[in-house]
């Protein structure tokens, strides 16, 4: 039972730290054409979730070139996701921030989508978006 608890108090410290911090990126839990519980759903076109391309992206960090839209109905699939996002939905529980910049710059702008809502982006992060994060 102690090695439970501790498994689960180490669990949880873990994704605590994951919310306010900003580093390194973990293993990609669901990937282009998919969006799953936890993901930021970033969606190519806006006012259009679920038509055309989108990516479900779970962790802090940047927008690499190796991450592509897919799924939906095909408009903007095998487009990278950096600077080409319009929307997204945010499937956790916690806020999600866009940022213009990377490394969860917000000098030039940024934008919080609320837990469990969708959003088209304003018009200067609308193709301009270059990572994420969780948290406030």
């Amino acid at each position: 039972m102690r090695v439970i608890k501790k498994a689960l108090s180490v669990a949880v410290a873990t994704a605590a730290f994951g919310l306010v911090s900003f580093g390194a990126t973990p293993a990609m839990a669901s990937g282009s054409g998919n969006c799953v519980s936890g993901d930021a759903c970033l969606f190519y076109n806006s006012s259009q979730y679920g038509y055309g391309s989108f990516y479900g992206a779970p962790y802090n960090g940047n927008y690499t070139s190796d991450m592509k839209f897919g799924g939906g109905n095909g408009s903007g699939s095998g487009v990278q996701v950096k600077n080409h996002a319009a929307a997204a939905e945010n499937m956790a529980g916690w806020p999600l921030n866009i940022y213009y910049n990377s490394d969860g710059n917000c000098k030039i702008a940024c934008f919080t989508i609320n837990s469990r809502t969708r959003a088209d982006f304003p018009e200067i992060l609308r193709d301009n978006n270059a990572s994420q994060g969780w948290g406030i």
